[in-house]
């Protein structure tokens, strides 16, 4: 553990694990097809293929919802609540990302975590 200094001079116990750039990457998961990138360029990271793999099923559940569209009203009603549902869980998803935290975004999150990629 790195130990960081807080503005009135204490210090606190840090984790080491979660810099940054693995933050960002986290974060990129949450952003349509890109979470491809960081799938398989991340591999060995744990962290990062948690989130890539949520990320990955809100891409295909987007794609699902595309293709669903093309039915006459309910299509169309189903694609806009749907995208609505995504758009949401990839903001929390990005959130949950950039404060380095791991998540398990609700519907989804279990078969992400079963997803072998």
């Amino acid at each position: 553990m790195n130990k960081v200094e807080l503005l009135d001079d204490r210090e606190t116990e840090a984790p080491v694990s979660i810099v940054p750039t693995r933050r960002l990457w986290s974060a990129i998961s949450y952003l349509s097809f890109l979470c491809l990138i960081p799938l398989f360029a991340k591999r060995d990271d744990e962290f990062i293929l948690g989130h890539a793999r949520q990320g990955l099923l809100l891409f295909v559940g987007g794609l699902f919802l595309l293709v669903m569209s093309a039915l006459p009203f309910l299509g169309v009603m189903l694609w806009q609540l749907g995208e609505t549902i995504i758009f949401v869980l990839s903001l929390l998803g990005i959130f949950y990302a950039a404060r380095g935290e791991s998540w398990t975004m609700p519907l989804l999150g279990e078969s992400a975590r079963d997803l072998s990629v």
